[in-house]
């Protein structure tokens, strides 16, 4: 029905609405033809816009009507009523089969994100790995100097590879370091390119500077060694998130929305259950009717005519029908005043 309020047409207007139908030989005009085309619109899914709207969401439209004339072919619809059922089937398959796509395309969007990350992270890692690794050579060339005395130059690349406040190992590199400023007197004030004493770390001189120098090489030899080491085992966690058995793993849907395409995928799955369920009903009773829609109309109709056609009340008495007995032996005309009316 339509949602518009149709004004009453007066006779004189109706007929002469008639004449000039007959005398239309329909829209003409892309305009006339747009605003028509969906007059005998029944279900909508041969209509123009719901192929654009497939095509919209990647789907061919040519596939949907295939899927429609192969169920269409399956059940032979014999009515309206079967057709339309016939085709919320195919809607309903339809729709599960788009949840599989959707949740395909979630796995799928999800693995290229990992691989963009690996990417992006492996090369983070090797500009890092690089930066500290040619900051620690340097520092360790300046060191291995004869006259090695610390600058800022040197206290500024320690704090580019462990921070402000570095600990540890680094924490003994950043004591040895101080320990190795250029002697001066007390109240001397240190150069521009020299670094402000601290007064818990004694400046070294003469055999312990030596032995400080020699024990700052060591320790940067290991802290070079343990960067190599890092670098190894964080490439092969890069290189085990590009193994088959971690993407196959990474292909379980992680978005918000999964969760909800598995919903539609199950409902539409009850959808097919129930309309294959009530199509079978309808089968069956055919079948049991004769395999014809008359068949099925004729057949409640021959039941009432059997209804009606009941035997008298002196029949009723003797035979009887099953679920209407009246027992009336040894009890004379009583027993017939006490039948009601109606029987």
């Amino acid at each position: 029905m339509s949602l518009l309020r149709k004004l009453p047409l007066s006779p004189q207007r109706l007929a002469a609405n008639q004449s000039n139908a007959r005398q239309s030989r329909g829209p003409t005009t892309p305009e006339g033809i747009e605003c028509i085309r969906a007059a005998n619109l029944r279900h909508g899914f041969y209509s123009r816009a719901q192929g654009e709207a497939l095509r919209a969401l990647g789907e061919d439209p040519a596939e949907f009507e295939h899927l429609l004339e192969s169920l269409i072919a399956t059940w032979q619809p014999a009515d309206e009523f079967e057709s339309r059922l016939v085709t919320r089937l195919a809607r309903a398959l339809w729709r599960m089969e788009r949840g599989d796509r959707i949740q395909e395309s979630m796995s799928v969007a999800q693995l290229e994100k990992l691989d963009v990350n690996v990417e992006r992270l492996a090369r983070e890692a090797g500009a890092q790995y690089e930066r500290r690794m040619a900051r620690l050579k340097s520092l360790t060339a300046a060191v291995a100097e004869e006259d090695y005395f610390t600058g800022l130059v040197e206290i500024r690349m320690l704090h580019d590879v462990y921070g402000a406040e570095p600990e540890g190992r680094p924490g003994e590199i950043f004591m040895l370091l101080y320990s190795l400023l250029k002697p001066r007197p007390q109240d001397s004030k240190p150069a521009d390119d020299e670094p402000t004493p601290i007064p818990e770390i004694p400046v070294a001189e003469g055999r312990e500077r030596r032995e400080a120098r020699k024990q700052l090489l060591d320790l940067l030899s290991q802290e070079i060694q343990a960067f190599k080491e890092a670098r190894s085992e964080h490439g092969d966690e890069l290189v085990e998130t590009t193994s088959r058995y971690y993407r196959t793993m990474m292909m379980t849907p992680m978005f918000s929305r999964a969760a909800l395409a598995v919903r539609m995928e199950e409902s539409s799955f009850r959808q097919v259950e129930r309309i294959t369920n009530l199509l079978l009903k309808l089968h069956a009773n055919a079948q049991r009717a004769g395999g014809t829609l008359a068949g099925r109309i004729q057949r409640p109709t021959a039941n009432i005519d059997r209804h009606e056609e009941a035997p008298n009340h002196a029949e009723w008495q003797n035979g009887g029908i099953s679920h209407q007995v009246i027992e009336n032996k040894g009890m004379g005309e009583e027993a017939d005043r006490d039948i009601p009316s109606s029987y």
